[in-house]
């Protein structure tokens, strides 16, 4: 019987999400500033509930999802990042959300980071990507430090992102 497939960096535990996570996800999902630069905006309980059995189901498909990202110094679950495939995009989108008390101190960042090299040595990814939007200047910042580069705009659910991937 094989064990769960986690990454540890030196702050944080990435592990898949599961249905036990919905609280701390919640808290997360339905603050109005975190979710301002997601589509869906604050979430409900119920549509914390339908997102996080839809990431569950992607795990279950592809062996990959947004996963639970969890201090390891309190053993909190602060958010979600992760890979996640999309029918419309051309490549996996590695995407993070951190409750707004975690910010400022470089988990996205650290997750993001642990999540790209992970999706290539691991999953052997070919390419991902990551949108963000022009206004959203913490992600801006966190895509750059992964060196990750603008290489294009798009707009989806009408509204504008800009496209990061690496240099070839």
């Amino acid at each position: 019987m094989g064990s769960e497939p986690s990454i540890k960096t030196e702050r944080l535990l990435l592990r898949p999400a599961t249905m036990d996570d919905a609280q701390a996800l919640f808290r997360v999902y339905s603050d109005p500033l975190v979710m301002r630069e997601i589509v869906e905006g604050p979430r409900d309980w119920q549509a914390t509930l339908q997102r996080l059995r839809h990431i569950v189901e992607h795990q279950g498909r592809y062996g990959f999802s947004r996963w639970a990202v969890v201090e390891r110094r309190s053993g909190t679950v602060i958010g979600h990042a992760g890979i996640q495939c999309w029918p419309e995009l051309p490549y996996p989108e590695l995407a993070y959300t951190l409750g707004r008390q975690w910010w400022g101190k470089g988990y996205a960042t650290e997750a993001a980071r642990a999540w790209l090299d992970y999706s290539f040595r691991e999953l052997g990814l070919a390419r991902v990507m990551l949108l963000v939007t022009p206004t959203n200047r913490a992600s801006i910042r966190v895509a750059e430090k992964i060196g990750m580069r603008c290489a294009a705009e798009l707009s989806r659910y009408d509204r504008q992102y800009w496209k990061y991937g690496l240099d070839p």
